[in-house]
């Protein structure tokens, strides 16, 4: 039962980080980005497999980060010149798309079954291995993103 909960933490965990992005968007700039969770997708994807391939965790969590911006920088420069619902339904739009490339590469994202055996995270020569550790870190990293 602990563990679903610790469970339960580390996932409230990366939503409050995801929605803490979120409100830097749409809060601050009274900009409706439909598209958020493409860029959380295109990280997410990312980092797994780069860690997959033997990059060490802190250069795939940059990495993902930067690609990341690209794609948003590339939608920016596609979307400059939108402003209210125009904005939100191209947002939305590629977030259908990379939703649909990422469900259906299946040679590279393993399509809906997912991308197993990713590495646990580890940095500086520690390890986080139990979930308690895990439930830490993500707590430590969305009060460092608050």
């Amino acid at each position: 039962m602990l563990e679903y909960f610790i469970h339960l933490g580390i996932i409230i965990t990366i939503y409050i980080i995801l929605v803490t992005s979120l409100n830097l968007a749409l809060g601050f700039t009274g900009l409706l980005n439909l598209g958020h969770i493409a860029f959380f997708g295109i990280g997410a994807y990312t980092s797994a497999l780069l860690v997959k391939a033997g990059v060490p965790f802190l250069g795939a969590f940059v990495a993902a980060a930067l690609i990341a911006a690209f794609f948003g920088y590339v939608l920016v420069l596609a979307t400059r010149k939108l402003k209210g619902d125009y904005l939100a339904l191209t947002t939305l739009g590629f977030s259908f798309v990379i939703y649909s490339v990422l469900l259906n590469w299946v040679s590279l994202t393993r399509g809906p079954l997912g991308i197993p055996g990713i590495p646990k995270p580890s940095f500086f020569g520690y390890t986080l291995l139990a979930n308690e550790t895990y439930l830490v870190f993500s707590v430590l990293v969305c009060i460092l993103v608050s």
